[in-house]
Formats: C-alpha cells, structure tokens, sequence
C-alpha cells in the first residue's frame, strides 16, 4: 500500500502540471491509480506465491492466503470502477468515458472471479488483464474531456 503513493502521485504531478491546479480531478486520479496499483501488485503475489514464500516476504497472500488477498482484489476493483466513474459523475469526463470504463472494468471483474485451475493461472490472467486496463484507461483519460 505504501508503494502506491509514488504511483498515484506521478499523475497527480502531471495533471497539476497540464492544469496548474490541486482540485477533485487530481485526488481522483490519485484514488484510481491506488486502486490500480494494489488489484496490480496482488496478482503478481498471487502469481510469484512460491517466490515470495521463499524469499519470507511478508506479502498478502503469503501472510493472509490467496482467498483474502482474491476478496481485497475484488474490493479494489469496485474502488477503481467508482473512482474512475467520479471523473464522469464530476464532470471531467463525458459519459462515452463512463461507458467504456464500466466495460473494462466488467471485463477485469470476469477475470478475477472466474475459475481457474491454479491461483497461479488466476494471478497471471489478473495481472495481465490489469496491463490491459491500464493502457485502456490511460487512452480514456486523454481522450475523456474531448468525448461527450
């Protein structure tokens, strides 16, 4: 959690930068990367279980269980469908933005619920469909103000 700050702070940086101003959209921003970032960060634990075991890092899943750390990454994931729905709800973005973020995001939920063989299959399919948001959502953000 306290490796996200520097995540969501790059683009509260930037958009500060762009705008010249500290307001909703950049906690927003921030929010969304947290939430991004944790959903990220837990499927690669998930995924490297066996490693992080071994090397005795105190991650989620290896201190709480991959079912826990599978219940924090659904939550997160509702956090990031919220917030990224609030730069919508704000007025900062225009409702195709809402739409397609409400897609990826149904997509994302379908990876991370549904069933598969081995929690390491789960935390690969997450992490890579989190790749895959990421770079939707970051075209989303730069093209949200200029759709309706």
């Amino acid at each position: 959690l306290i490796g996200t700050v520097p995540g969501g702070a790059s683009l509260v940086a930037g958009y500060t930068a762009v705008t010249g101003s500290l307001d909703r959209a950049a906690a927003i921003l921030f929010v969304i990367m947290l939430a991004w970032q944790m959903v990220h960060f837990y499927a690669i634990a998930v995924y490297r279980l066996k490693d992080y075991s071994d090397a005795q890092l105190p991650v989620l899943p290896v201190k709480k269980g991959v079912k826990t750390t599978k219940k924090q990454v659904f939550a997160y994931t509702l956090l990031f469908l919220f917030s990224a729905s609030l730069l919508t709800w704000e007025d900062y973005t225009g409702y195709v933005f809402l739409a397609a973020i409400i897609v990826v995001c149904a997509i994302w939920l379908k990876s991370i619920v549904q069933d598969v063989p081995s929690d390491e299959q789960w935390g690969k399919g997450v992490f890579k469909a989190s790749l895959s948001v990421l770079v939707v959502t970051s075209v989303l953000l730069a093209l949200g103000p200029l759709l309706p």
